[in-house]
């Protein structure tokens, strides 16, 4: 399934602390046009996926905590982010009402060269007007490391990584720092609050280089899952 978005809005914002080191808070409107479009049907005359678009519209509020002391590959601090939205859905002829809620957070600490980094994502949409409206997707680097990027999606999800990187003495030109490190992933996304079991989790594995550079931090990695795949990745970009 391909997924689109288009979205506008805008916000009020103000520093939490002072000097606004505790994070920021704010508060806003929003308006998104979204859609769905399946890439791989079953055959047959009888077989019909049509594309399902949306548009959403409603308030978000939002507060961030970040103290990392890099954005990527940081060896110390803390992030925390948290948003909730509530509006109204309109598709397929039909409008009906809408709360999400996303919580996000991560912490890191170093001794030496050596960091520990626990990352930490919780999600829920409730109200939904369609069962063929997933909200939330996981799967692929760092994401359920070792399945394919999206392959599970649903309404409510988790996310727990463990990770562990090494900063190596090796200087290049073209980054800041290099690092060797792995994460070990767990996670899966769920239809509806019923089917949240921790036994219904999936896991991933990664064993990795990566480089912090000015286009972002890069990674040629070895990807596993017990119940996905073996394989290399090559990634750009914040997992």
């Amino acid at each position: 399934v391909s997924r689109s978005q288009l979205q506008m809005g805008a916000e009020h914002g103000w520093t939490l602390g002072n000097a606004g080191q505790l994070g920021d808070a704010r508060v806003g409107l929003f308006a998104t046009r979204r859609g769905l479009t399946p890439e791989l049907v079953r055959s047959g005359p009888q077989a019909s996926y049509p594309s399902l678009h949306w548009t959403e519209a409603g308030l978000k509020a939002s507060v961030v905590s970040d103290q990392l002391d890099h954005a990527n590959f940081p060896q110390q601090g803390h992030r925390l982010r948290a948003q909730a939205q509530v509006g109204q859905r309109r598709t397929l002829g039909n409008t009906q009402s809408f709360n999400k809620l996303t919580v996000e957070a991560t912490q890191a600490m170093s001794w030496g060269p050596h960091t520990l980094n626990l990352h930490a994502r919780l999600a829920r949409v409730t109200h939904v007007p369609t069962a063929a409206i997933e909200e939330y997707a996981l799967g692929g680097f760092h994401q359920l490391s070792g399945y394919k990027l999206g392959q599970f999606s649903g309404n409510h999800t988790g996310l727990l990584r463990l990770g562990y990187y090494q900063r190596l003495g090796t200087q290049l030109s073209l980054a800041r720092a290099l690092f060797v490190g792995g994460t070990a992933e767990a996670g899966n996304a769920w239809a509806s609050a019923a089917n949240l079991k921790s036994g219904h989790l999936k896991t991933g594995y990664s064993l990795y280089v990566g480089a912090d550079t000015a286009m972002g931090p890069v990674y040629l990695s070895l990807v596993h899952a017990p119940r996905g795949r073996t394989g290399l990745y090559f990634f750009i970009g914040q997992p």
